[in-house]
């Protein structure tokens, strides 16, 4: 799949696609409620609503000018989720302080997580998580 905006995304079978609005993490929290389940992780919705919340708001205020891909699937037996937006800026953990309202999503996605990275990808990124 091309966008308009250059990224480029092959499809894969429990994806969602996300317009860059504030209602797109509604919708991820919906697809994870969904779709993990059926991927046989039923007591893993809480933390990875969580995450998928947190990526893709990160992805909403950092890439506003294309799409946002949500994936979940298997890989080696655990989930792996799957952001993938438009943007080549890849992330930058920071150390919020005491009263900031943001700059804790990282962290959070970090420590719920049994392995997170991202990735470079033509025209944007993938930031990936393995659930615990």
């Amino acid at each position: 799949m091309q966008t308009a905006a250059g990224c480029r995304r092959p499809r894969t079978e429990r994806e969602i696609t996300l317009a860059p609005v504030p209602e797109a993490s509604r919708e991820a929290r919906r697809f994870v409620r969904h779709h993990l389940p059926a991927l046989g992780f039923p007591n893993k919705v809480d933390d990875a609503t969580l995450i998928a919340v947190e990526l893709v708001t990160n992805a909403v205020r950092h890439a506003p000018d294309g799409p946002i891909w949500l994936s979940l699937r298997l890989a080696g037996g655990r989930a792996l989720m799957e952001v993938q937006d438009c943007s080549p800026e890849l992330p930058v953990f920071r150390e919020p302080g005491h009263m900031a309202e943001s700059g804790r999503g990282l962290h959070v996605v970090k420590e719920l997580s049994a392995a997170f990275d991202w990735t470079p990808v033509d025209g944007g990124k993938v930031v990936w998580s393995i659930l615990k």
